[in-house]
Formats: C-alpha cells, sequence, structure tokens
C-alpha cells in the first residue's frame, strides 16, 4: 500500500476512534460550524442520468468479481468511479483492495486512491462510490464529526481556511485535521461520490484551485 493511501487509511480509522472517545466521555464535540454557503469552483453539470439503479435508489455495477475475505469486489463499480474522475488525476490513481480488516464502509462499492508525485497539485487524493446517496451522506456525517472532535473545522471557509458549506451538487468540508494539513472532503449526490483530498503544506489556496478541476463529473 502506498504511503498516501496509508496515511488515508489512518485518518478514516482515527475518525472512528475519536468517536469512540466522544461517546464515552459523554459529549459530541463541538457544535458543528454554520454552512458558509455555495462555494465557488467546478461544477459536474451532470449531462447523464445518474449511475445505473436497481429501482430501489442503489447504484448497481455488473461485470467480473474477484473474491475477497468480505464477499465480492466488483471490477465494473472501479471502473465506473474511475470514469468519473477527471484524467489528469486518475492517472494517479488504483483501486483500493479491501481486506477483512480493511473492508469497505457501509454502502461503498469502489474506492480510487489517488497518490500525486512531490510538487503535484495535491498530496493524496481519494474517491469513494457509493450504492446511494443515503450511505454516501452516513459516511459524510461521520467523517465530520471526527473533525469536530480533534480539528480545526471554524474559520473563513474553502479556499482560505476551515469552513463547512455546500457546492452545487452536493456538500464541501475543509478542515485541518491531526497534522495541520489542508483538507477538503466533498460529495457528488448526482453520482453517490464521496472524494476527499489533502496538502501537508495546509496551503488552502492551492487546494481550492485543485478542487475546482477535480470533480467528479458524469463521464
Amino acid at each position: 500500500m502506498a504511503l498516501g493511501s496509508f496515511m488515508r487509511r489512518i485518518s478514516v480509522v482515527l475518525v472512528g476512534l475519536l468517536l469512540a472517545a466522544a461517546a464515552a466521555c459523554g459529549g459530541a464535540g463541538p457544535t458543528p460550524a454554520s454552512t458558509i454557503g455555495s462555494s465557488t469552483g467546478a461544477t459536474a453539470s451532470p449531462t447523464q442520468a445518474p449511475p445505473p439503479t436497481t429501482g430501489t435508489g442503489q447504484a448497481t455495477a455488473t461485470g467480473a468479481t474477484a473474491a475477497t475475505p468480505y464477499g465480492t469486489f466488483s471490477q465494473a463499480a472501479y471502473g465506473q468511479l474511475l470514469g468519473s474522475i477527471p484524467a489528469t488525476v486518475a492517472q494517479y490513481c488504483e483501486p483500493f483492495k479491501y481486506t477483512a480488516s480493511i473492508p469497505p464502509e457501509p454502502g461503498e462499492i469502489a474506492e480510487a486512491d489517488c497518490d500525486f508525485p512531490t510538487g503535484g497539485a495535491v498530496d493524496y487524493a481519494t474517491y469513494r462510490l457509493f450504492s446511494d446517496k443515503a450511505s454516501m451522506d452516513d459516511f459524510f456525517g461521520t467523517q465530520r464529526k471526527g473533525h469536530e472532535n480533534a480539528g480545526t473545522i471554524t474559520g473563513p471557509g474553502c479556499g482560505k481556511g476551515p469552513g463547512e458549506g455546500t457546492w452545487a451538487n452536493g456538500r464541501k468540508d475543509c478542515y485541518l485535521f491531526i497534522t495541520n494539513d489542508a483538507q477538503v472532503d466533498w460529495t457528488d449526490e448526482t453520482l453517490f461520490i464521496f472524494a476527499s483530498a489533502f496538502r501537508d503544506d495546509g496551503d488552502f489556496a492551492k487546494l481550492e484551485a485543485f478542487w475546482a478541476t477535480a470533480g467528479p463529473a458524469t463521464p
């Protein structure tokens, strides 16, 4: 596993531990920041329908699968996800291979981990495809609560510093977390994709410039 992928996984694990600690202490952490309004930047502007559904609001992905300890891994689901990532980013991505110890999140059906070279637009980015909007929103909410418990979440807003808001196709959250990296999470409600990216140098302006071209977008 690449160092970036390892660090991204550690971040998710830390969120879970922080939530557990907050529950044990009987507190839910700081009050979430108020929505800062729509952020500027590129929009997905879908020209096609959302991912194929089963009729129950869940995305489907057919095709070859490979056995894993938790069930199956759909190559088609990863292909669907990769097709929604701009080529300038996708060239650095590879599929995350789930294991019994690191299974997918509830509702997650594919993940692309993107490790950029030194001096790249960002240090690392991750895209997760979910089977439905509810699962994607639940994961975003879980991550947000973890940031509340151990990070800097309030400030001038994305592009300048921490702050939670929305954009044309979903939600957005900029924050400092643990190591004071500049980080951003965002969702695409038309494609059921949660994405995140960070810069080690804490430069929120450069992070925002990356986000504006990072998609996802309907293939």
